[in-house]
């Protein structure tokens, strides 16, 4: 039975040591203790089959003491439970129950301490699980519980530090452990009681009862949590240490890859020195400049060829070798020599420019350098001294000095802002025409270099700040127009030229500016701009049709709406005969006969007429024209402008309209009748009024003062101005009738003109009148002055008890193509709900008796300004006095 039972236990021991790798030598010590706990001596056969040779693969030396330890404790408490067991069977087969159990109290009791001593956890557990019995340091490191309470539980009753997912591993371990038998080792992480989680290393190996049956598992658990984190470290360590060594192995790469070529270099550099000394010699000899070598004791120990033939040529001496350098110093450059001189031998380099007058008589400047020649230890043995002749620069600069003051005389007095900026920035010159235009004297911008900037527009300082940062403009004349605002606050538009200035010997000195003063160009090129605007949306939205036909009967010009009429492309219409293409067959000549004679002057042109065309489909479209001749500077016809309405629909209606029109010429004839019938009525008086001033003016000539005079002279203009309203008037009657042309006009004028007629009535009520400047439009003048003065009679007439003011205003609508005039007055105003009734004929808001008048005046304003393509409308409150408004097309 108990070789049976070691021959059990010696094979599950070597299955045991096989797996866990251990020394053959641990082994036999093992097994010695156990042959001594089961039989009281060292048994060579329990030793015999299991002793093997085995190449252990731990290294470490306190590792295989622990491990020794750890196989001891394990072994001596698997052989005292099966001792155990044996004890008991004797214990029965003795009949000596007592003694056994007392026997097997005491191995249970020594078993107990054993596995407590042993530092490492170790349990052992049924086949379902139920943990049978464990040690202190299991308990305690493991689940930081007594053992007593670990006893009868499962690994599921401890999730706290082991997860139930965990659990499940270790219990499937467990399982096949069960059905396979023998050993296992795994690594698993473990929650322990320190809250730490850490790494263990299980050793499992089952054992079986009396029946050879599994009863079940003993686990041993190893620590490796630093085992690992030094294996990490050992790695990292390894990763970093090869690429330091790959690191250093390229850098020796490329060093021995420069010595290579520093030591071909090296064997170059020492041929080139074997023919260097010829080499220095050739160089010191055709050198630009004069060399002489002098001792300490001021004598020339060398020189080169230039030094020689300079000393010939200025000072008509040979220059020899072991002479003192003073014999060829003049008397009065010895004194700055000798300074220099010293302190070059002190070690110091020293650079100045000497004036040495020649035996010519004539000036030379040489600038001299004084350079200490020194041994290794710092010993000075003499002095290198070279010579530069820069007699032509100095000539050149002082001529450019004397240029310089001319300029400057005539800078002075130039009618442009110059002004000359070094290559730091600085100004060295500013003309006094500075302060004529932008008010700040020269002194204010050559004291500060930014100050130029602080007086630029704001809109404008980002694009002249990047001007003068660029720097092209040292090889570019560059010009650009921006505005500043002078030292009165005005804005003033400036041309500024910028170029660089060159040096005879290409040296940069800074750059030139010259500033104009182009602020009335600008406002009329603005106007320019706007008159052109207009006049091409004009010609772009026109719902007519707009050509111009030159002298040779060729297309110049055609709209948009022409090319639609026409049905062609307009690069399909410019430059084609007009006649020969787009007027129909039956009445193309006669039309180009009229055409022919409108150019001789033979016959005058149509204001209107109408004719045929032929569109790109064949069709006839009849046109109503207007026509403009064209007129060169040399004041002949070039040409014809016309705007053409296709009316072709229309004539189809005119028919039905017929009626209307008999009746509508049958009105105008009464009206045109009453017209000539009330200016021929007011022609009278003022044709006596006209006929007795003159007789003053001849008559009393001599005795009359100027006031007399002039107001003979005023009461001359204000007939003719009357006789001219009498005949607009007239011509304002006809105006349904007849097409009256417009014309452009400053209104600049036109409002001088009704202050003039309105002069007596303003300086009566001392009436102040002020305004904006005031465009140029395309008006019947006339009525534009009428327009005018009736607005501003009516401010006058509706005048509250404060002195009178108006303020006639413009702005520009660009969204409606339109100018927006304003008369405003601080008058008595009027309700908004009269607003638009005042505009009504004969309409009055007040009795006669309190203000005069017929009551016409507004309505001629509204017939006036609708007329020229406008509307008319005013805004107020009693008490608040009125600014009325009225809109005119932007040429």
């Amino acid at each position: 039975m108990k070789k049976h039972l070691t021959r059990r236990i010696a094979e599950a021991l070597r299955t045991l040591i096989h797996n866990f790798y251990l020394h053959h030598s641990l082994l036999a010590s093992v097994l010695g203790v156990a042959s001594l706990v089961l039989f009281g001596t060292l048994s060579y056969e329990f030793v015999k089959p299991i002793v093997f040779p085995l190449s252990g693969i731990w290294q470490s030396r306190l590792l295989a003491i622990v491990l020794n330890t750890l196989v001891v404790m394990i072994l001596a408490f698997i052989i005292l439970l099966k001792h155990q067991q044996w004890l008991t069977h004797v214990a029965k087969e003795n009949a000596d129950r007592h003694s056994a159990e007392e026997e097997s109290e005491n191995h249970s009791r020594y078993l107990e301490v054993l596995l407590d001593t042993i530092p490492i956890p170790i349990f052992y557990k049924d086949t379902a699980g139920v943990f049978l019995g464990c040690n202190a340091t299991f308990a305690a490191q493991i689940f930081g519980v007594p053992k007593e309470q670990i006893v009868g539980r499962t690994v599921y009753d401890f999730s706290s530090h082991i997860p139930e997912a965990l659990a499940e591993v270790y219990h499937e371990h467990d399982r096949r452990l069960f059905s396979q038998g023998g050993t296992q080792i795994y690594e698993a992480p473990v929650q322990c009681a320190d809250g730490m989680r850490r790494e263990f290393v299980l050793y499992k190996a089952a054992f079986s009862d009396s029946a050879d049956r599994i009863a079940g598992v003993v686990g041993v658990m190893l620590d490796i949590t630093n085992q690992k984190a030094a294996e990490t470290k050992l790695q990292d360590y390894r990763v970093h240490l090869e690429e330091i060594v790959r690191g250093r192995t390229l850098e020796l790469t490329k060093t021995n890859e420069l010595l290579a070529k520093e030591v071909v270099e090296r064997q170059r550099f020492e041929e080139k020195i074997k023919h260097s000394d010829a080499n220095i010699k050739a160089i010191f000899d055709n050198s630009p400049l004069s060399f002489v070598l002098i001792d300490v004791k001021y004598t020339i120990q060398e020189c080169n060829n230039p030094a020689k033939r300079l000393a010939r040529a200025i000072l008509g001496k040979e220059l020899r070798v072991g002479a003192s350098v003073y014999a060829y110093i003049p008397e009065k450059a010895r004194a700055m020599f000798a300074e220099n001189f010293e302190q070059a031998l002190q070690g110091s380099f020293v650079q100045s420019d000497q004036e040495i007058v020649g035996h010519d008589g004539q000036e030379y400047w040489f600038v001299v350098t004084y350079n200490p020649v020194m041994t290794e230890e710092g010993k000075v043995l003499g002095v290198c001294g070279s010579l530069q002749d820069i007699s032509e620069r100095k000539r050149t600069e002082n001529a450019r000095r004397e240029s310089e003051k001319r300029l400057k005389i005539i800078a002075e007095f130039t009618y442009d802002w110059e002004s000359w900026v070094a290559p730091d920035g600085t100004y060295l010159y500013v003309s006094p025409s500075c302060e004529r235009i932008s008010g700040y004297s020269p002194q204010q911008f050559m004291s500060s270099p930014s100050f130029f900037l602080k007086i630029v527009h704001p809109d404008d300082q980002e694009t002249v700040v990047q001007h003068f940062s660029d720097p092209l403009h040292h090889k570019h004349v560059v010009s650009m127009d921006f505005r500043i605002i002078t030292y009165q606050g005005d804005i003033r538009w400036i041309h500024h030229i910028c170029q660089a200035i060159y040096l005879q010997d290409g040296e940069y000195s800074g750059r030139r500016a010259s500033n104009r003063d182009i602020t009335e160009r600008k406002y009329a090129e603005d106007a320019l701009r706007r008159e052109r605007d207009r006049i091409q949306k004009y010609l772009s939205v026109a719902e007519v049709m707009l050509i111009v036909i030159d002298s040779d009967q060729r297309v110049s010009l055609i709209n948009k709406k022409g090319c639609e009429i026409l049905g062609y492309a307009e690069d399909e219409i410019l430059g084609q005969n007009w006649f020969d293409c787009f007027l129909p067959e039956w009445n193309r000549e006669e039309v180009r006969l009229g055409f022919f004679k409108l150019l001789q002057g033979e016959i005058a042109s149509l204001e209107y007429h109408e004719n045929p065309i032929v569109t790109h489909k064949g069709e006839e479209r009849l046109i109503a024209w207007h026509n403009t001749l064209l007129i060169g500077k040399d004041g002949r016809i070039t040409g014809t402008l016309s705007s053409g309405e296709d009316i072709t629909e229309r004539k189809l209606a005119e028919r039905a309209l017929k009626k209307t029109m008999r009746e509508l010429e049958r009105s105008n004839a009464e009206l045109e009748q009453f017209a000539y019938a009330a200016s021929h009525d007011l022609q009278q008086p003022l044709l006596m009024i006209e006929c007795y001033a003159q007789l003053l003016a001849q008559r009393y000539a001599e005795s009359l003062d100027e006031d007399a005079q002039s107001f003979i002279v005023r009461i001359q203009e204000g007939v003719e101005w009357m006789q001219q309203m009498i005949k607009a008037l007239l011509d304002y009657s006809r105006m349904e009738a007849k097409r009256v042309e417009l014309k452009p006009v400053d209104c600049q004028i036109l409002l001088r003109k009704a202050l003039e007629n309105l002069h007596t009535m303003l300086e009566e009520h001392k009436v102040v009148v002020t305004h904006d400047l005031l465009p140029t439009v395309m008006v019947i003048d006339v009525q534009f002055v009428q327009l005018l003065q009736n607005l501003i009679s009516n401010a006058v007439k509706f005048r509250s008890d404060v002195q009178p003011e108006i303020r006639i205003a413009v702005v520009q609508d660009d969204n409606e193509h339109e100018w927006i005039f304003s008369v405003q007055d601080n008058g008595i105003g009027i309700a908004p709900e009269d607003a638009t009734r005042i505009f009504t004929i004969f309409e009055r808001l007040h009795s006669r008796n309190k203000y005069p008048g017929t009551g016409i005046g507004l309505a001629i304003c509204k017939k006036i300004v609708e007329r020229h393509g406008g509307r008319i409308w005013v805004r107020s409150s009693p008490g608040q006095g009125a600014t009325f408004y009225f809109t005119h097309p932007i040429m």
